[in-house]
C-alpha cells in the first residue's frame, strides 16, 4: 500500500537483496517505520552516532529505517570508521509492502499512526511507539498509551528518549508479546477507546 506513486529508493526484490536475503535474518535487526508520514525528528534520533552504539550494545547489527516522506537520514555521517563495523545500517522511503522487513524485526520502533501499530502487534512483535508531539492530534497518544498501559507496547513522548541511557535496554520490562498476549484484551482496548459496547 506504500506503492502510492512516489520514488521507492530501494529496489524490492532485487537479486541483490534475495541473494543476500538468508544471511539478513541471521542478523538481530532493528526496523525503524514512520508509514507514508514524515516524522524527521524521530529519523535524525535513529540516525545518530550514539543510537547506533547503544542498540550494538544491545545485540543488534542490522538497523532498517523507513523514513517516508520525510528527509533521507544523514547515514554517511553515522556509517564512518567508528560505527560501520558494529551495525549495518539500511534506509529507503518507500516499498511496495513493509511486511517483510517488519517480520524480520526482533523489535519495531514506529511513528503513533493506527495502522502501523496494528500491523505491529498483529505480527506479534515488540512494538516501541514514539509520538510525533508536533502533530494536532490527540488520538495518537490515547491509542498508544492505551495500549502501553495494557502491556501491549512501550510509548515514547519523544524521539529523543530512544537515546537516554537504559530506555531501550528497559523499554520492554512488563510488556506482553507473542503468545502470552492476550487478543481479547487488545480488543477490549480498542473498544473503549472508541466507544463500542462490548
Amino acid at each position: 500500500f506504500f506503492n502510492n506513486g512516489l520514488k521507492v529508493d530501494a529496489i524490492y526484490g532485487s537479486k541483490k537483496q534475495q541473494k543476500n536475503m538468508e544471511m539478513k535474518n541471521t542478523k538481530k535487526t532493528m526496523f525503524v517505520t514512520v508509514g507514508t508520514t514524515s516524522f524527521d525528528c524521530l529519523i535524525s534520533s535513529v540516525s545518530t552516532h550514539a543510537f547506533i552504539e547503544t542498540i550494538s550494545a544491545l545485540g543488534y547489527s542490522r538497523l532498517v529505517i523507513q523514513y517516508g516522506r520525510g528527509a533521507k537520514p544523514t547515514l554517511d555521517n553515522v556509517v564512518d570508521t567508528t560505527t560501520k563495523n558494529l551495525v549495518e545500517v539500511e534506509s529507503y522511503r518507500f516499498k511496495p509492502s513493509l511486511q517483510p522487513d517488519m517480520e524480520a524485526a526482533s523489535i519495531i520502533i514506529s511513528h503513533a499512526g493506527a495502522g502501523s501499530i496494528m500491523e505491529c502487534l498483529n505480527l506479534r512483535k515488540r512494538c516501541v511507539v514514539v509520538i510525533n508531539d508536533s502533530l494536532m492530534d490527540n488520538h495518537q497518544w490515547e491509542l498508544a498509551s492505551a495500549l502501553e498501559s495494557r502491556g501491549f507496547l512501550k510509548c515514547l513522548a519523544k524521539p529523543d528518549l530512544l537515546i537516554s541511557s537504559g530506555v531501550l535496554a528497559q523499554a520492554f520490562e512488563g510488556v506482553s508479546f507473542g503468545k502470552d498476549r492476550d487478543k481479547m484484551g487488545l480488543v477490549s482496548t480498542l473498544d473503549d477507546m472508541f466507544g463500542f459496547a462490548h
